[in-house]
């Protein structure tokens, strides 16, 4: 293989299946120099959770640092080398609502291809599954913490909605899903379309859309800690 930068998507649960990835991701392994990641621990264990046997050890490794900054020396002497990186985050695709895109831009810059491998992208997944209408989107990522923060961006998240019949697509940390639900409840208007998808690809996978108003009388859900994709739309 070339000098170039290979993206992974990663599981989204933490006991990955091999049947959510296709085969080019296996058949592309062996033919790396090492692996640029979010956290080499985690990264470790899920390799090591779709083969008892994968060879770590025998791989270069990358982690991101503190800072978000990644060690660009030793990835660029990979690449004049005429070695290929992958780029594995925790969970989905890397770059994409995660770490990694100033490694693609690198290697943009430094002439070095790109591949992307298919695989599992949560906010498409809710997406898709929601009902809400993909042809115009936003992604925003995580939503502010500070309660005046979070109360402000919904609100504009939802006039942008409605100028532009747009859905929007959110998240936060598993152990802050009710705050944020709690959140979307009292700020967004009592028809914006609401949907929550909860545990993609786990055994709690549950994916569920109606209005604000009707969110409104129902019994409070009690979120665990999973992962959730929280998605509105003001028709």
């Amino acid at each position: 293989m070339k000098a170039r930068l290979v993206l992974l998507p990663s599981a989204l649960q933490p006991n990955p299946q091999r049947q959510y990835f296709a085969s080019v991701w296996f058949n592309v392994l062996p033919h790396l120099h090492g692996f640029i990641v979010e956290n080499a621990r985690a990264s470790r264990r899920f390799l090591r959770a779709l083969d008892p046997a994968f060879p770590i050890d025998s791989y270069a490794w990358v982690a991101q640092e503190t800072d978000g900054s990644y060690d660009m020396a030793l990835i660029h002497a990979g690449w004049q080398a005429g070695k290929a990186w992958g780029l594995l985050s925790d969970a989905g695709y890397p770059a994409v609502g995660d770490p990694g895109a100033t490694v693609v831009a690198a290697a943009h810059a430094a002439r070095v291809g790109v591949q992307v491998l298919p695989g599992s992208c949560s906010f498409l997944m809710a997406l898709a599954g929601s009902g809400l209408g993909g042809q115009n989107f936003a992604f925003r990522g995580y939503v502010p913490i500070e309660a005046a923060a979070r109360k402000t961006t919904l609100r504009q998240w939802e006039q942008e909605s409605a100028r532009n019949n747009q859905t929007q697509i959110c998240m936060d940390t598993p152990y802050r899903n009710g705050a944020l639900w709690g959140a979307l409840l009292q700020e967004l208007q009592a028809g914006t379309k609401l949907c929550f998808a909860a545990d993609l690809q786990g055994e709690k996978e549950h994916i569920e859309t109606r209005t604000v108003a009707e969110w409104r009388k129902e019994v409070a859900i009690k979120w665990e800690r999973v992962p959730i994709v929280f998605l509105f739309v003001v028709n």
